[in-house]
C-alpha cells in the first residue's frame, strides 16, 4: 500500500474520486459520505490537504485534513464556527482498519504539522495514528438499538425506567392536545425546506427559553443545514 500527500486544487476533482471510492465500498457512514464531506468544502476547508492510499493501481482510502495553526484537522476545519455541525463518527473514507491506520500516520509527514486533532473519532482510531494524545475528550452520546428493541417484540416504554416513562406518556399527551402525532416523510427538497424553515423559529424559542441560542443562531449554520 501506498500513501501521498495531494494538494487539493479542485474540489470537483476530489467529489469524483470520493464519490468512486464510496461507491465501491460495502457501508460507508453518512459523515464520510460526500454528501457530508463536501456540503461548503470550500468555505469549510479553506487550506486543505488530502491524504490518498492506493494498492495494486486502486485507490483505497481517502483522508481531507485542513491545516490551521499547525494542527491537521481532520474532516473538520479547526474552526469553532466552521465545525458547529458536529461529525459524530469522524474516520477516513476507507473500508479497513489498516488503511485508517496508514492515512492517520502518513499526516504526521506533512510539512509543518504538529498536531493532529481527530475530532468524533471512534476510541479504536486513536493507537492507529500513531504519535502522544495530548488531550482527549469523551462525550456520552446515549443511543438506542432499534434492531435489538426489534428484535425483542418492540416495546420501547417497557424497556425504560419508571421516571422514563411517565416523562415520555406526559410529552406524549400534550402532543395529542395539539392533535394527532404523526409520522411524515417530506415529499421532496422543497418541501423538507419549507418544514425546516417552519422548525427553526419553535427551535429558537426553546432554546432562548432556557437562556441559550440554539443551534441554528448563525448564518453558517442554517446555509449547511440548507445545503446538506
Amino acid at each position: 500500500m501506498r500513501v501521498e500527500t495531494v494538494k487539493v486544487e479542485s474540489f470537483a476533482a476530489l467529489e469524483r474520486d470520493w464519490r468512486e471510492l464510496e461507491a465501491r465500498l460495502p457501508a460507508p457512514g453518512f459523515f464520510q459520505s460526500w454528501s457530508w464531506v463536501g456540503c461548503l468544502a470550500e468555505e469549510r476547508f479553506p487550506d486543505p490537504v488530502l491524504l490518498r492510499a492506493h494498492r495494486d493501481g486502486a485507490i483505497v482510502g481517502l483522508a481531507l485534513f485542513n491545516r490551521a495553526r499547525g494542527r491537521l484537522c481532520l474532516t473538520e476545519s479547526g474552526d469553532p464556527l466552521l465545525d458547529a455541525p458536529f461529525i459524530e463518527h469522524n474516520a477516513p473514507l476507507c473500508g479497513e482498519p489498516a488503511v485508517a491506520g496508514a492515512l492517520l500516520q502518513a499526516a504526521w509527514q506533512i510539512p509543518d504539522a504538529r498536531s493532529l486533532v481527530l475530532g468524533g473519532v471512534a476510541p479504536v482510531l486513536l493507537p492507529l495514528a500513531g504519535g502522544v494524545s495530548w488531550r482527549r475528550q469523551d462525550r456520552v452520546a446515549p443511543f438506542l438499538d432499534l434492531d435489538a428493541l426489534r428484535a425483542s417484540g418492540g416495546d420501547y416504554l417497557a424497556s425504560r425506567g419508571a421516571n422514563s416513562r411517565q416523562q415520555i406518556r406526559r410529552s406524549m399527551r400534550h402532543y395529542a392536545a395539539l392533535g394527532e402525532v404523526r409520522l411524515e416523510r417530506p415529499a421532496d427538497a422543497v418541501q423538507a425546506r419549507a418544514w425546516f424553515d417552519r422548525m427553526l423559529p419553535l427551535h429558537a424559542a426553546t432554546w432562548q427559553a432556557r437562556g441559550q441560542f440554539g443551534a441554528f443562531a448563525t448564518d453558517f449554520m442554517r446555509r449547511f443545514h440548507y445545503a446538506v
